[in-house]
Order: C-alpha cells, then sequence, then structure tokens
C-alpha cells in the first residue's frame, strides 16, 4: 500500500484521519472509506484530513480526497483538510480543488470552524 492511515477521535464528534506516505493508487481506498462509514455509524460527522505526513499526490490521490468530501457531505457531515504542504496546496490551486475544500492550517483551526458551524 502507497500509503497508510491511522484514526484519532476528539471531543464533540470530530474524528480525524491522519494519512501518511504517498497517494498514488487506489490501493487503500476501501479501508479508508469503510472506516468512514464506521465513523459515521458512531454518530460522528466533522471529520479531519490531516495531510502533514502525505509526501506526494496525484490524481488517484486527490480522487480519494473528493470521494471522501462528497461521502461525508452527503451524509450531512463536514470534512476539513489539515497541514497540506507546499507542493499539494499548489495541485489544490491549479485543480482548482481549494474553493471544494476547506483547507486549515492545524486541528485547532478546524475545530474552530466546526463550532462557527453549529452556531
Amino acid at each position: 500500500m502507497s500509503f497508510t492511515f491511522e484514526i484519532a477521535k476528539h471531543p464533540k464528534g470530530v474524528v480525524c484521519f491522519s494519512l501518511n506516505g504517498k497517494i498514488i493508487s487506489t490501493e487503500g481506498f476501501e479501508s479508508v472509506t469503510n472506516d468512514l462509514d464506521k465513523t459515521f455509524q458512531e454518530g460522528n460527522k466533522k471529520i479531519i484530513i490531516d495531510m502533514s505526513k502525505v509526501s506526494y499526490i496525484n490524481s488517484s490521490g486527490l480522487n480519494l480526497l473528493v470521494r471522501l468530501l462528497t461521502k461525508v457531505r452527503n451524509k450531512g457531515g463536514e470534512l476539513v483538510l489539515i497541514s497540506i504542504s507546499e507542493s499539494v496546496e499548489k495541485l489544490f490551486f491549479i485543480t482548482k480543488l481549494n474553493s471544494i475544500f476547506t483547507i486549515c492550517a492545524n486541528v485547532m483551526e478546524a475545530q474552530n470552524i466546526f463550532n462557527a458551524q453549529e452556531a
């Protein structure tokens, strides 16, 4: 598998998926989406995707992120990307995905966005 991921639960129904490695193929997508489904079954609808340990991403990786975002929003949740590298940020800008995703610097900033949406 090109990448791995870990899941951490935060207060107020926030769950963080930390991706690690290169996201360059569809290998591992099923595991991530299955765990996302479990997260929703547990009642958590606020998802953070931590990209701080992603060293490279291509169109397959972008596909995964778009699929996750679509799945989350279709279920009434919200997804925020955090800690993306400069090269990944450029890719988001070139593909205009920066206008679709909410991108934050860190977990605290993402939690502030979730709190603002509740108010």
